[in-house]
């Protein structure tokens, strides 16, 4: 045993999922390297399911030891799945804290996988340094996980001072409310992204005259309509007109009805001959599709919080992100073919393209990683476990 372990601050990471992961991964990295941090890193959910591409196989490629391992039997087709998988990470996550019990716990974003893991830290004490707070996604109950984290958490980075605000409202200590925007781009300068012919090679895909990603995940509070809609998607883009574009799916995420999505998409694509299907790209393979593609279609967050970026186009449909603040390259589209068509078009004219030029992200500022990491090297967790609620004014 190392003695010297005893005098660093033990920051213990969860991750459940591809995107969050992909967010958090630079920074784990550098404070792994800091002489007063001791780093560990537990894994969980997606990652460990082939059916959404061994992710943790992407953790150990970034060089980021993983700790442990809670794996879970997951079809996530049902509210009793997901409720299935919660128990076995309570029960992992319990046998781990009960041997191992870090000074802070750092956790990103919203999904269930994150919510039971504060609800394990918060009964053993552990405190909860959480990312992404205050932002809504209306027709998504990780928006009840969210804010439910927030009250579990004790340090809070935002991305946007108007989620900052309402975490505020919420009665959180404003002297441990942070805005620093994202972490997506804390390592965009030195990534080496690949140019078309390796992502054609490496994925067996084959890039049209335009080239669109598309990303759809249940929306989790009414998906009632997950199979009309995923018609009217495909329908559109079968339209002869873009025959010679083409469509890459990623997978859907492992909530209530993903499985089924990814089916259905898997079925379509096997009979296009311009659509594929890929499991996952990683980060950095999918920020080197962006630099090659026209835009991205779905209703996931990344094409709210980081492709615009890319100077890129989102046709961002339904309300799943309801609720976000939007970049003026961010159309918002009813799940219906003739809108869709309609802003695919949009998307790759000229006069669009001129418009995206001098395009600013809100989610973006600069030093984002180096001032998150100056406090969570330097912040006094003595005495942080006691909450109480301060009212906005």
């Amino acid at each position: 045993m190392n003695l010297s372990n005893y005098s660093k601050k033990k920051i213990c990471f969860v991750t459940g999922s591809r995107s969050e992961y992909g967010l958090l991964k630079n920074l784990i990295n550098s404070l792994s390297k800091e002489r007063k941090i001791l780093t560990k890193l537990i894994v969980t959910g997606s990652h460990l399911l082939s059916q959404y591409g061994n992710t943790s196989n992407e953790i150990l490629k970034d060089k980021n030891k993983i700790f442990k391992k809670i794996k879970i039997s997951f079809k996530n087709n049902y509210p009793s799945d997901i409720t299935k998988s919660s128990s076995q990470i309570i029960d992992g996550l319990s046998k781990i804290f009960k041997n191992y019990h870090p000074d802070l716990l750092v956790v990103l974003g919203d999904r269930y996988e994150i919510f039971i893991t504060c609800y394990v830290a918060t009964i053993f004490k552990i405190p909860i340094a959480h990312f992404c707070g205050g932002e809504e996604t209306l027709k998504s109950y990780d928006n009840q996980f969210r804010h439910a984290i927030t009250k579990m958490s004790h340090i809070h980075f935002t991305t946007h001072s108007t989620y900052q605000k309402k975490i505020l409202d919420m009665g959180e200590n404003k002297k441990n409310v942070f805005n620093f925007g994202s972490l997506a781009f804390s390592n965009l300068k030195k990534e080496k992204f690949k140019n078309k012919l390796q992502l054609e090679k490496k994925y067996k895909i084959k890039f049209g005259t335009e080239n669109f990603l598309i990303t759809i995940h249940p929306e989790t509070i009414d998906n009632r309509k997950t199979n009309t809609n995923l018609k009217k998607i495909f329908k559109s883009i079968s339209n002869k007109r873009f025959e010679k574009f083409t469509f890459i799916f990623t997978s859907s995420n492992n909530d209530e009805g993903g499985g089924k999505i990814n089916n259905k998409i898997k079925k379509f694509v096997n009979n296009q001959k311009n659509s594929y299907f890929v499991n996952s790209f990683g980060q950095t393979d999918y920020f080197s599709m962006l630099k090659n593609i026209s835009g991205v279609i779905g209703n996931s967050s990344s094409g709210v919080i980081e492709v615009p970026t890319f100077k890129i186009g989102t046709i961002n449909l339904g309300d799943r992100q309801k609720g976000r603040i939007f970049a003026r390259s961010v159309i918002n589209c009813d799940f219906q073919t003739n809108e869709i068509e309609k802003n695919i078009l949009k998307i790759i004219s000229k006069r669009f393209k001129i418009k995206l030029k001098n395009l600013t992200n809100p989610y973006h500022k600069n030093n984002t990683l180096e001032n998150i990491k100056k406090i969570l090297i330097k912040i006094n967790l003595k005495n942080i476990l006691f909450k109480s609620f301060r009212g906005s004014k």
